[in-house]
């Protein structure tokens, strides 16, 4: 069994003031962020895609008049993106660039300075053109939509669980007669 609970160490960093008489909206705001964390944890597990969700991600295409490029699936970085994502998503206010940034950095094993934050704005807007992501408004934080959790939880397992696999698998087969 797992064990939810929310604790705040500055109730102002959800909108809520110190005073005891907004315990009652801090309490809601708590229910609200486990609610939000259970629905993920539960996307993940129910992580499915249905139709051509594959191939809208993998091709360029135009939204609202605006070019949004292709998410190679299998592109290191790409697939670095996706399991950042994947491993942010429970963040109540959303991420930022720069903590997205830092977490591709390190799944791709380069210096930080290596991810660069024009890079990181840019796949930002790929991940916003494809609605696997969306702006927090009045702010500069993200959050993962319900369906870029479905997608990334999905290409991050079947490339860490059957591609690498079956492809080093290959690799190993002797050459048939």
């Amino acid at each position: 069994a797992l064990r939810t609970e929310t604790t705040f160490g500055d109730p102002r960093d959800v909108g809520v003031g110190k005073r005891l008489d907004n315990l009652t909206a801090l309490r809601a705001k708590g229910d609200a962020i486990n609610a939000r964390l259970l629905a993920l944890e539960h996307g993940t597990e129910e992580a499915r895609l249905a139709g051509p969700e594959l191939t809208d991600l993998v091709l360029p295409a135009r939204r609202d008049g605006r070019r949004v490029p292709a998410l190679r699936i299998g592109d290191p970085r790409v697939m670095a993106l996706l399991a950042a994502l994947v491993a942010i998503a429970h963040q109540a206010a959303g991420f930022s660039n720069a903590q997205l940034r830092r977490m591709v950095a390190e799944l791709l094993a380069l210096p930080a300075e290596g991810y660069t934050s024009a890079r990181m704005t840019y796949d930002l807007g790929r991940l916003a053109g494809h609605t696997l992501i969306e702006r927090v408004p009045r702010s500069h934080r993200y959050r993962l939509t319900p369906y870029g959790l479905r997608v990334g939880a999905i290409v991050t397992k079947v490339a860490d669980r059957v591609l690498d696999p079956a492809i080093a698998r290959c690799r190993d087969a002797p050459p048939s007669p």
